[in-house]
């Protein structure tokens, strides 16, 4: 039995390190090889995008990964419909008793 042993370059080393600390982070586990090689390239094509958004000093933002960031676009699309904020009658509460009501401001 022949056994390959394989040298990654620099580049690929640091792109494999990056995602294996995100998958560490977001607890991700993987089914097989082919699926967390799947995944890795998923990331690993976002994670250009947004080291090409970080490095523009123009820009007033930054982009960083979350847990989707090995999806596909096809998978994120599930998650686009997902609602994050409060029902709007909820979001006067933070104020708590200092929130007024409109009959309170009748000149």
């Amino acid at each position: 039995m022949h056994h390959h042993s394989y040298t990654l370059s620099a580049s690929a080393t640091a792109s494999y390190n990056a995602f294996m600390k995100y998958a560490a982070e977001k607890g991700k586990n993987y089914a097989n090889v082919a699926e967390f090689n799947s995944r890795m390239q998923n990331f690993l094509l976002l994670d250009t995008e947004i080291n090409s958004w970080n490095s523009n000093k123009k820009k007033t933002s930054e982009m960083g990964h979350n847990f989707m960031s090995d999806l596909t676009s096809e998978e994120k699309k599930n998650f686009a419909g997902l609602k994050l904020t409060p029902p709007r009658k909820l979001q006067s509460t933070k104020f708590g008793d200092l929130t007024a009501r409109a009959s309170d401001c009748d000149p």
